[in-house]
């Protein structure tokens, strides 16, 4: 059985946009809901689903339409990586060793005739 099967023609979308990673401010403002519809909407895909949160509607949501998911899963993790490497190269660091430099003591010795 399919779990989007399950959800009303309201709750599919919320729960893509989930998937998608959208903030629930986002999703209000994109489906022209209140914040606290929207958090309803979350609640009831939750009982549905028998899900604890956001993170378990992202994990069902993407099991169950993983054909549309794994180019964009694939293209997120090329950015974060992209995003980790180009943001390295910028930041790098400069050693914070501390440098020591040392004296040579010359003894002045006088010759004596």
């Amino acid at each position: 059985m399919k779990y989007t099967n399950q959800l009303s023609p309201t709750e599919k979308p919320i729960a893509e946009s989930i998937a998608l990673g959208y903030s629930i401010k986002e999703i209000a403002a994109k489906r022209f809901r209140s914040v606290e519809t929207i958090k309803t909407h979350i609640k009831n895909i939750c009982s549905k689903w028998n899900a604890r949160g956001v993170v378990d509607i992202t994990r069902i949501y993407t099991i169950e339409n993983s054909d549309k998911f794994k180019l964009m899963v694939l293209i997120l993790f090329m950015a974060i990586q992209g995003y980790s490497i180009a943001g390295n190269l910028k930041t790098e660091r400069r050693s914070t060793s501390v440098r020591v430099t040392r004296t040579i003591r010359t003894s002045s010795r006088t010759r004596k005739d």
